[in-house]
């Protein structure tokens, strides 16, 4: 959400992230789900992404997943949930990765 200090600080680290994951790996890498319909679009980090998708009005797919705080990473494999991470630190991004090599 555009309003989040922590998902602002995260975005940069997420854009890393991946772009340190093989696109065979998936469809989508990463993705912000954003509630309304542009608070993000304005902010750099953003802009300067080149490795994120962003998803403006996505309320219902975030009330479907249970997002109830910001930030809240979620990691899918095939469709089905595998984690969740709520809050954020920079050791998510390590996780995430570990989490990604782990997976079959």
């Amino acid at each position: 959400a555009g309003f989040c200090g922590w998902c602002k600080k995260m975005l940069p680290y997420m854009d890393e992230l991946a772009g340190q994951v093989p696109a065979e790996q998936a469809d989508v890498i990463v993705a912000f789900m954003d509630g309304s319909s542009a608070s993000l679009v304005n902010l750099e980090p953003v802009k300067a992404a080149k490795n994120i998708k962003i998803y403006f009005n996505a309320m219902g797919l975030m009330e479907e997943q249970g997002v109830g705080g910001f930030p809240t990473i979620m990691l899918f494999k095939d469709g089905k949930k595998v984690e969740t991470w709520h809050g954020y630190s920079p050791e998510h991004v390590g996780n995430i990765l570990e989490t990604l090599k782990n997976l079959k």
